[in-house]
């Protein structure tokens, strides 16, 4: 499976003691060993270390009726479907 800019994923995203389903549209692909861009780990506020495989920044939308432009994610790999 070869995820690519623009696919539409889905990833449970666990935290707080609830399960979340996401789906989002991958706005860049990031390479093995590799950090996102400057302008991509601003907005997903990483201070993490590169990840051992390819890996993805989606844009999750806030949905039609609200205000804000939506969200940037990077999940794991190894959640994220297509």
């Amino acid at each position: 499976m070869s995820i690519k800019k623009g696919d539409t994923v889905s990833w449970t995203s666990h935290g707080r003691g609830s399960s979340v389903q996401r789906v989002g549209i991958v706005e860049a692909v990031i390479p093995a060993g590799q950090l996102p861009s400057a302008e991509h780990s601003k907005a997903v506020k990483s201070n993490y270390l590169p990840r051992d495989r390819e890996s993805y920044i989606v844009h999750v939308s806030a949905g039609p009726e609200s205000r804000s432009k939506g969200k940037l994610y990077w999940p794991h790999a190894s959640l994220t479907k297509i």
